[in-house]
């Protein structure tokens, strides 16, 4: 099958939007490794090597429940305590631990992907263990990443 976009041609997969084109010539052809296109899967997570943070989108912090690790959500009527937005357990809010988030963009061969990281990932990512922010993470050195369902398991970076 064949689509197009932007007025070039792809091969692809997918019938909705393609044609059937007979082509003579095809030109040159980059030959990519299966993982390179698709990441290695391991227990259905993706792993891609050599990439780097090309775009922060969001870098938050927030109160996270001390059963779950879920957002803890302050109470407007009291605001020394809150309420975890996932498992509901009410506790005190200067109790609960400070958990650093992020959603990035990284690169890798193929295109960008947009990932969610969480705080001891984003240490790694940065090679640092304070004053992380979206300048820090968009200057790191290239890293290997195993994520699943947009979002990041684990980071190597390069010695």
């Amino acid at each position: 099958m064949v689509r197009e976009f932007r007025g070039e041609k792809y091969l692809s997969a997918k019938k909705e939007n393609s044609s059937i084109e007979v082509i003579e010539d095809i030109g040159d052809v980059e030959e990519l490794e299966e993982d390179e296109i698709t990441g290695a899967t391991h227990s259905g997570c993706k792993e891609f090597e050599d990439v780097h943070v090309v775009a922060v989108e969001r870098l938050d912090n927030y109160k996270g429940c001390m059963k779950c690790g879920s957002k803890v959500v302050v109470d407007l009527e009291n605001e020394e305590l809150g309420m975890c937005s996932k498992c509901e357990l009410l506790q005190c809010i200067e109790d609960c631990k400070t958990v650093l988030t992020a959603q990035i963009m990284i690169n890798n061969k193929v295109g960008n992907i947009s990932l969610r990281v969480f705080e001891k990932n984003i240490f790694n990512i940065a090679q640092q263990s304070s004053d992380i922010t979206a300048k820090v993470l968009l200057k790191a050195k290239p890293f290997n990443v195993i994520y699943k369902n947009g979002i990041i398991c684990a980071v190597s970076c390069k010695v």
